[in-house]
């Protein structure tokens, strides 16, 4: 809540956001049935606050806490439940540095609908950017480049990579 209010995003933050802690989720659950107790939270509260957008961070925690059986399976599930609700879901997904082959785990990357990689870019000896890319965007003709991305002065902005200083 802290960052939203540093971002000066409208209105009192408290307000707009509702946190469902997948760890308490979790010890809610009965044995096995965590994706129900999920799936009630995350229902009742779109009924409290009849949001738009849902966001759930992350899919690695998920995983860890929800210890999948069958990780494909219960994924594929999750992303079908997921796209039934008529809610725009960003699923943050971590992804190793260096050499990759998929962004988030290899499993998310089909099921995804869009796929955006935000990452770190050392320029020049001391200068540090944030990039953002759109890997994946099904349904839209989007370009693949790395763009320039940060927040100034209230306001986010999204350029033409500038690799020359």
């Amino acid at each position: 809540m802290r960052q939203m209010d540093y971002l000066r995003m409208p209105g009192n933050s408290g307000s707009l956001v509702e946190v469902l802690d997948l760890g308490e989720i979790r010890l809610q659950a009965q044995s096995g049935g965590w994706f129900d107790t999920f799936r009630f939270a995350v229902e009742e509260s779109k009924k409290r606050m009849n949001y738009d957008i849902l966001v759930i961070d992350s899919l690695g925690a998920l995983e860890l806490i929800a210890k999948f059986e069958q990780p494909r399976e219960e994924i594929f599930r999750l992303f079908e439940w997921l796209r039934s609700t008529e809610v725009t879901t960003f699923m943050i997904a971590e992804m190793p540095v260096g050499q990759y082959q998929y962004y988030g785990s290899g499993d998310t990357d089909f099921l995804a609908d869009g796929i955006i990689h935000l990452k770190m870019v050392e320029v020049g000896e001391i200068e540090v950017q944030r990039r953002l890319r759109v890997v994946k965007m099904r349904e839209t003709d989007h370009s693949s480049s790395y763009f320039s991305f940060y927040f100034k002065d209230g306001t986010f902005y999204v350029t033409r990579a500038i690799t020359d200083f």
